[in-house]
């Protein structure tokens, strides 16, 4: 059942019914509070608007790939209390399976206040916890029938390692989501063929590197992934991966540029793509549009469209998140978007 007034889960194209997505990691609460400005210390102010939302980067990006009519399952665990309902109404109300979501009496869901500055556009995270994560117990090789594609955002980092490693046996490439460090979380790394990161963590891995490429190019080389993608906000992206033959796209709305360098050691060729953001006329609010942007590069991977042009997409469905309040409510539906987004760009030959 969807709630009232919300609309129906989108249909599923015909050729994307076998493009099933599993994503292991976070399902949370948001308690997003929007205020004037951001408190003094010892400050008492009054929001402008509070609301509680779905939250959680795995539960976020599978919301904005079945909206682009990806057929989507989530692994995670949540407590049998108020906030564990309000995550799995959402969730089911836009058509992503449940199953593999366990449900605990004794464990308390993930709760976050989100604080959101009106007048700087900012937006300041505190977040409870679980008091347990998904075991490896709870994961079964049956998870991945069907699965094209898996998505983790290093959370439940045991749980995750164990079904990299299923998924590895199947030949079932991995997504990885990683912000910053977690217990096991190389280890994770070591699995993934396609990884996603902030800003900050590539220096946090290589904190000698002297350029932000070159921190990429070290991330890349460490779990040998086909592409390592850092998100820079305002500054929209970089991609970088090893310079092999693939096919080219363009993009006729955002400023794409690529270059190459050769590394002096290992004496290979780096590809360094990188994409404007799009643009935005308000923003409204900022949480998710991370998690917004990399539902647009797993549509990219299950879709097998040129890099350019999956850049282009996870940047117009980061971008049109923006103009609503929490992680999800102005996530675009696939009627919504422009089938030469949606379909890549025209390739070029090389």
């Amino acid at each position: 059942m969807t709630s009232a007034g919300a609309p129906p889960p989108v249909a599923i194209p015909l050729f994307l019914t076998n493009s099933r997505v599993l994503s292991l990691g976070l399902a949370a609460v948001d308690l997003l509070a929007r205020v004037p400005a951001f408190p003094r210390p010892d400050e008492k102010i009054r929001t402008t608007a509070l609301d509680v939302l779905g939250g959680g980067n795995a539960a976020n990006t599978l919301t904005a790939l079945r909206r682009l009519g990806v057929p989507c399952a989530l692994a995670s665990k949540l407590g049998d209390d108020m906030y564990g309902r309000v995550a799995l109404r959402e969730l089911q109300a836009d058509g992503i399976d449940t199953r593999f979501v366990r449900v605990c009496p004794y464990v308390n869901t993930t709760f976050t206040y989100v604080i959101v500055d009106n007048a700087h556009n900012t937006r300041t995270c505190i977040s409870t916890p679980a008091s347990e994560d998904l075991f490896e117990s709870d994961i079964d090789h049956s998870m991945l029938d069907g699965v094209q594609l898996l998505l983790l955002d290093g959370r439940h980092t045991l749980a995750a390692v164990r079904l990299a490693q299923l998924a590895k046996q199947r030949e079932i490439p991995i997504l990885l989501d990683i912000e910053r460090e977690r217990p096991h979380i190389r280890q994770l790394l070591s699995y993934a063929d396609y990884v996603i990161t902030n800003s900050m963590y590539p220096q946090v891995f290589a904190p000698d590197a002297k350029q932000p490429s070159q921190a990429l190019q070290q991330l890349l080389e460490y779990c040998d992934a086909r592409f390592v993608i850092s998100t820079r906000g305002a500054s929209g992206s970089v991609l970088v991966r090893e310079n092999t033959a693939r096919k080219k796209g363009f993009s006729p709305s955002l400023k794409v540029h690529s270059c190459s360098f050769v590394d002096a050691e290992s004496k290979r060729e780096y590809e360094v793509i990188e994409c404007a953001a799009w643009p935005v006329e308000q923003i409204v609010d900022s949480t998710g549009a991370g998690d917004a942007f990399i539902a647009g590069v797993a549509y990219g991977v299950l879709t097998d469209m040129d890099l350019e042009g999956m850049l282009s997409l996870g940047a117009y469905i980061a971008a049109t998140k923006l103009s609503g309040v929490g992680s999800r409510s102005a996530l675009p539906r696939r009627e919504d978007i422009g089938e030469h987004l949606l379909g890549g760009f025209p390739a070029l030959s090389d």
